[in-house]
């Protein structure tokens, strides 16, 4: 399936289409008063005021209804008992992991310490391998 194919809510595209005129016309205004008067929407500019910062997006609340609900997937019910065996099981499962790699890494480091990393003691820097 190709992104073309897909087809967005009717409610949604006439949200948008009524918001970007909005925004154009706002974005109209602000380069007006800019022109006018540039210290009255300098942003930065908070002398003798408290530091807010106040938006008003106006895009309102999107609540799916009817049929996007449908579109979401389906549900489903999965027994308790089936959820507890499942967990415990992978739980067995990863301490054992956990274990043998502990074990591994116990020996591994014993043997590496000695070849790779010079001593403290021995302070000669050893020749790269």
């Amino acid at each position: 399936m190709s992104a073309l194919s897909l087809n967005p809510g009717k409610q949604l595209l006439a949200r948008v289409r009524h918001f970007l005129p909005l925004l154009a016309s706002s974005n109209e205004d602000l380069l007006q008063r800019a022109k006018e008067n540039p210290s009255a929407v300098d942003i930065e500019n908070t002398a003798g005021q408290d530091k807010v910062i106040e938006m008003d997006l106006g895009l309102g609340v999107f609540d799916v209804q009817g049929a996007a609900k449908g579109d979401m997937g389906p549900e489903l019910d999965i027994p308790e008992d089936q959820e507890g065996a499942e967990d415990e099981d992978e739980d067995d499962e990863d301490e054992d992991e956990d274990e043998d790699m502990e074990e591994g890494s116990e020996t591994d480091s014993s043997s590496s310490d000695s070849d790779s990393s010079p001593s403290t003691a021995d302070s000669t820097p050893q020749p790269p391998r």
